[in-house]
């Protein structure tokens, strides 16, 4: 995995790397022609992160991962210095992938821990992940399992709780600046899960709020009404607090046209929230006059751990991370294992067979009743050994699996190194 997220890169970094729906593919299949067998991209407002599987022939020498993953950095960043990458990018192999892909799975590497988004984002991905073949996809097995391991705690709240605790937040610090003695009007800007949820956390009393989209929809039963975005300069003239929650890649507002609305409004300050990755809202706006903006960066300190799930659930959520990716690394290590065991129930074959032909020598019994007789006797022989080489590769134990090997000869000359899972 090669990425970068909230913790070590800033809001700018971030939107620069953030990878939209329709771009994802073609960078997967970039990594592809870099030599990668697949390639799943997540790209959300905490992180954009390229997951890649090597092909099985390719040289995994720390060398050579180094030098792919230099390459698929720069395909995720674009121009970047070496220094730069090493202080804000991150790179994982092997184990380290599975346990950190866990972890983001249960919301634990998110700006707000504990927060569920993350698993239709990661499912998203996943439905969009290449492959050079029609094998099953690893990197797909790998996600189901860490959704799997995420979806294993029961819910300390409500769902929506913890969904919408970044919408919280950002209503808290939104109306924080807002002066109450009057109705306030809030604007929230975009009709998708993080618009919508705004809408939800704004106060019933003392609040008139509009939600304002690219195309204006009537909203479902009981749903509010969609405004179309043509009503945004408008509406700023008399607004106390716009947030900004839409995936259209753009600015929708500048500072000439917060300033022209700030124009008509007197001494009335204005609070803009942007929760838009990339940004919807230029960076110059905190510049007019009466104007407070306010970012991601703002609302959930990179610093500080902004938690959905108080110590027990959070030690609770954790611990399953932690035991999705220990089984799913034990499933792995024990498939693996299968080589060996074909070996071994081939030589196991082998040897009765022999055994059978010697003491059948001269007795009327056809040679195929006798390879019928000897894989009948093979495979209750094998039995207990393969359940036990299953388990040691489970377990990593390479040592264990060298000794069944070894006294069974397998291969010729007792080395296994090309049996034994890497």
């Amino acid at each position: 995995m090669v990425g970068i997220s909230h913790r070590l890169a800033d809001l700018a970094r971030l939107e620069r790397a953030a990878v939209k729906a329709g771009a994802r593919e073609a960078l997967q299949h970039d990594a592809l022609r870099l030599g990668c067998a697949e390639a799943l991209v997540l790209s959300t407002c905490s992180r954009t992160e390229l997951y890649v599987v090597l092909e099985d022939t390719a040289d995994v020498s720390e060398p050579c991962t180094r030098q792919v993953a230099e390459h698929l950095l720069r395909l995720l960043l674009g121009p970047c210095s070496a220094a730069d990458l090493e202080r804000i990018a991150s790179v994982r192999a092997g184990d380290d992938v599975v346990f950190h892909l866990c972890r983001v799975a249960a919301g634990l590497d998110s700006r707000v821990v504990g927060e569920v988004e993350i698993q239709a984002q990661l499912r998203s991905a996943a439905r969009a992940a290449t492959a050079t073949s029609c094998e099953p996809h690893r990197l797909r097995g790998l996600v189901a399992a860490a959704l799997s391991g995420a979806q294993s705690v029961p819910h300390q709240h409500d769902s929506s709780d913890r969904r919408g605790l970044l919408a919280r937040l950002a209503v808290a610090r939104g109306v924080a600046g807002v002066p109450w003695g009057r109705q306030v009007d809030a604007i929230v800007v975009g009709a998708g899960t993080m618009g919508r949820q705004v809408m939800e956390f704004l106060p019933v009393d003392g609040c008139r709020s509009a939600l304002l989209s690219r195309t204006s929809v009537t909203g479902p039963s009981g749903g509010p009404t969609v405004y179309g975005l043509e009503e945004l300069p408008a509406r700023l003239e008399s607004a106390d607090v716009v947030f900004v929650a839409t995936s259209a890649g753009r600015r929708l507002l500048n500072a000439d046209l917060v300033a022209t609305a700030m124009s008509q409004r007197a001494d009335r300050g204005l609070v803009i929230v942007d929760l838009s990755v990339p940004r919807n809202v230029d960076p110059d706006v905190a510049c007019v006059p009466g104007v407070t903006l306010l970012d991601l960066d703002d609302l959930a300190d990179r610093r500080e751990r902004t938690s959905a799930l108080d110590g027990r659930h959070l030690a609770a959520v954790e611990a399953a991370a932690q035991s999705a990716a220990e089984r799913y690394l034990a499933g792995l290590r024990s498939r693996e294992a299968g080589p060996l065991i074909s070996a071994l129930r081939e030589r196991i074959e082998e040897l009765c067979l022999a055994q059978l032909r010697r003491t059948a020598a001269g007795q009327p019994a056809s040679d195929e009743h006798l390879v019928r007789m000897a894989s009948a006797v093979a495979g209750a022989v094998a039995h207990p050994p393969t359940m036990l080489m299953r388990e040691a590769a489970a377990q990593g134990d390479t040592e264990l699996l060298d000794q069944v090997a070894r006294a069974f000869r397998l291969p010729a000359g007792g080395s296994v190194d090309t049996l034994l899972p890497r």
